[in-house]
């Protein structure tokens, strides 16, 4: 997480507004219908100018990028051909991911390539921020100068926060996938909440839920980027000023390398998350797994839980004693500290997990040096199960997953175990 603000600036100079003139090259304000004055989001309402409410009706602005782009650059301006800058940004890729540790100085490195924007634009930046940019023109030129240009209003909030991110830094983000060919960019969708009002998109999932408020980054295929919590990794960032700006466009740049480097590593099936996956069985009882969104964690159901245990023979306290005794082994999964803990209550079972990782189907080797990392995890979690004095009885594939790097394997399905001894069982 990069936090930002919208607080700093005590005069905001009003965008100029004008009626759409298909001859010209315009700048659409924003996709969001506002209201100041109520201070709500209201269909019929477009953006304002300084703190009057415009008409109904469609309105864009121009900047001075879009102003400048009919004069043809001149001296040692050079033209933007902004497919081709991006896909000297994308070679080569980055190999995996960065740790958490390094994130802050990858988010803000060095481009392989300048950043095109706007000579006009490029002159209002302090050099620290603006040898990250070259003079030129062009369609990334235009989004980029938009970006850096344009201060949002100075009105608090977060709805209006969460504007100034997408004119800023989401803009930015999803224009690769304008220009890349399909197979080189990632197909980003953004998501928010329609019922929440502090939103600024009106977006359901494919299944027809609402979306958590703080958004989702998906690729094409569905599959969810960003999902656990938000991790503060740097200093606040100032959307009023004109240099903040411009760092936060080179983060999102970054960020999109990122994501591409962790698409390369997604599995080919995901469970969804936020959502209950049911699974009914024959003696009656059925089993629940919800995938958090909010952490990294999974909450595993069964209920009837007398139904269950009658079935398998296997007893609460045989599995609270097991996780308890392997909280600190590795090789298996364990009780989340953050989460809701482990329980028996109105014949339902609950436990919430972790770690979570491929399935098992992503999860098999396919080198020499996983298929060593797979047997450390595999006979790390059973020995641990074993010096508990427990055996797991459900030993098999489909009970194994692994880290996204294939270096971690641990043991699933631990609802099964039981006591080593015949008076435990």
């Amino acid at each position: 997480m990069i936090r930002v603000s919208i607080d700093g600036r005590p005069e905001v100079p009003p965008f100029e507004l004008e009626p759409p003139q298909p001859a010209e090259t315009v700048i659409e304000a924003v996709a969001t219908q506002l209201e100041v004055e109520a201070g709500s989001l209201k269909a019929g309402q477009r953006l304002f100018a300084g703190k009057t409410a415009v008409p109904a009706g469609r309105y864009v602005f121009k900047s001075k990028a879009a102003r400048a782009e009919g004069t043809q650059p001149t001296g040692t301006e050079p033209r933007d051909d902004s497919a081709r800058v991006y896909e000297h940004l994308m070679n080569p890729p980055l190999p995996y991911p960065p740790f958490i540790d390094n994130l802050q100085s990858e988010l803000f490195s060095h481009l392989s390539v300048k950043l095109p924007i706007d000579p006009s634009v490029l002159a209002s930046l302090t050099s620290n921020v603006s040898q990250h940019f070259q003079p030129a023109r062009g369609s990334l030129s235009r989004c980029i100068s938009t970006a850096v240009e344009n201060t949002p209003p100075e009105l608090g909030g977060k709805r209006f926060t969460a504007i100034a991110v997408h004119n800023i830094v989401i803009a930015v983000l999803i224009k690769p996938d304008e220009l890349l060919p399909p197979a080189s960019g990632i197909g980003l969708e953004i998501e928010r909440d329609e019922a929440e009002s502090d939103s600024m998109m009106t977006l359901k999932s494919a299944e027809g839920d609402s979306l958590r408020p703080v958004g989702q980054l998906r690729h094409r295929d569905q599959i969810r980027l960003l999902a656990s919590n938000p991790i503060e990794i740097g200093p606040e960032f100032n959307m009023t000023l004109a240099n903040d700006r411009a760092w936060l466009i080179l983060a999102a740049v970054n960020l999109y390398r990122l994501l591409a480097a962790i698409r390369a590593s997604l599995p080919s099936y995901v469970l969804p998350a936020g959502k209950d996956l049911v699974l009914k069985h024959p003696h009656g009882y059925q089993r629940t797994l919800y995938f958090r969104t909010d952490r990294l964690t999974v909450k595993k159901r069964i209920a009837p839980w007398s139904k269950y245990s009658d079935a398998w023979g296997v007893k609460f306290h045989t599995l609270q004693r097991m996780y308890e005794r392997t909280a600190m082994s590795s090789g298996l999964v364990h009780v989340a500290s953050n989460g809701d803990g482990l329980s028996v209550e109105a014949d339902k079972y609950t436990v919430e997990l972790t770690p979570v990782g491929l399935p098992p189907a992503d999860a098999r080797p396919t080198t020499e040096e996983q298929a060593a990392y797979a047997a450390h995890g595999f006979l790390h979690g059973l020995d641990a199960i074993h010096k508990s004095e427990h055996v797991h009885r459900d030993l098999r594939w489909e009970n194994v997953a692994c880290h996204i790097t294939k270096t971690q394997y641990f043991l699933l399905d631990l609802e099964l175990v039981a006591g080593a001894h015949p008076n435990d069982v």
